[in-house]
């Protein structure tokens, strides 16, 4: 596992041609983001809220198979509780439902962990989601990641080549089918630049990806980007509270 991989310059070259398809093409955000306008219009003209994109679209990491993540930001008098959250989810549905022509599959509501409205529209997947903003700084922290490691955008461009294996080649990625979640291998290639150096390519990055994930203790640690931590603990506990008048 340590030995250092020596790729030849032409492997390197395949496989940035390859990324270079993969990558989003002016055509496919052209769609995606046409589908973001056609549902503002439709929400904005009913329904009270900000429609904001993240994921991957925004992060500019999806495969062509990728969905569009959109949360709505909505505070109803201050009202979070489930039950207002369960009815405007509702109104979303109510509002989108109608539109057929455009749709190829029926709108409607997930009860998951995340509730959410799912669609398909123009053939493309939609999950609109309310007051998400856990998604939107998790975008804001992925867009530094990428800018303090460089190098050409080397985390976003190794993020779709280990996505595209995950996907096409294993096919282990996809939290809808119980597999890997996209937030979930982003955090995992992240573990892997952070903990090994001279990962400079794509390539080298998602050999090194496979290389750590097949000798992984799953069973006893969990991942996170600064490395391993037991899943019986995998944080320190937090220190003491200095009591009133005592030394600190």
């Amino acid at each position: 596992i340590g030995m250092t991989l020596r790729i030849p310059q032409s492997c390197e070259l395949v496989i940035e041609t390859l990324i270079e398809g993969l990558r989003p093409s002016r055509a496919s955000e052209a769609r995606r983001y046409q589908v973001l306008s056609h549902i503002k219009a439709r929400l904005g003209a009913r329904l009270q809220g900000q429609c904001c994109l993240f994921g991957s679209v925004a992060f500019k990491t999806y495969l062509p198979d990728g969905d569009i993540d959109i949360t709505v930001g909505y505070n109803p008098n201050g009202d979070r509780s489930d039950g207002a959250l369960a009815e405007y989810l509702q109104q979303i549905e109510d509002v989108l439902n109608p539109i057929r022509d455009a749709w190829t599959a029926p709108v409607r509501i997930v009860n998951a962990e995340v509730k959410l409205v799912k669609m398909v529209i123009q053939g493309i997947y939609v999950d609109i989601s309310v007051n998400q903003t856990g998604g939107l700084s998790t975008l804001c922290f992925f867009q530094e990641l990428d800018n303090i490691i460089g190098r050409q955008h080397l985390f976003k461009r190794a993020l779709l080549l280990v996505k595209a294996w995950c996907y096409y080649e294993s096919h282990i990625m996809g939290s809808g089918g119980g597999l890997i979640g996209t937030y979930a291998l982003t955090v995992m290639l992240l573990a892997v630049l952070n903990c090994y150096e001279g990962l400079d390519t794509p390539l080298r990055a998602l050999h090194r990806f496979l290389l750590h994930y097949a000798h992984f203790n799953f069973e006893d640690h969990c991942i996170t980007i600064l490395g391993p931590r037991p899943t019986r603990r995998p944080w320190p506990p937090p220190a003491p509270a200095s009591r009133a008048g005592a030394p600190s």
